[in-house]
């Protein structure tokens, strides 16, 4: 299992499992608002920055909560197409 690890000065702040979507997408959005650089933190998880700008376009427009609910929404659309 992948781990990313945030660290300010030293100190870790935050750790997330990547292979779980819906906390690498919070991982990502709260890194970014603890003043991560987009750039290098799309090299370090290797996605690109418009990924990093939608995750938080969707956090702005529908919030933290609502933002989880779709991408659960999505989980449960794909799932239930692999089976047909």
């Amino acid at each position: 299992p992948y781990t990313a690890y945030l660290y300010r000065y030293d100190i870790l702040i935050k750790k997330a499992q990547l292979e779980d979507n819906i906390a690498k997408r919070l991982f990502i959005v709260e890194a970014v608002e603890l003043g991560a650089m987009k750039s290098r933190l799309a090299s370090a998880l290797e996605i690109s920055r418009q990924t990093i700008d939608n995750y938080l376009g969707i956090k702005k427009h529908f919030g933290l909560e609502k933002g989880v609910e779709i991408i659960k929404i999505k989980k449960v659309r794909i799932a239930s197409n692999n089976f047909f």
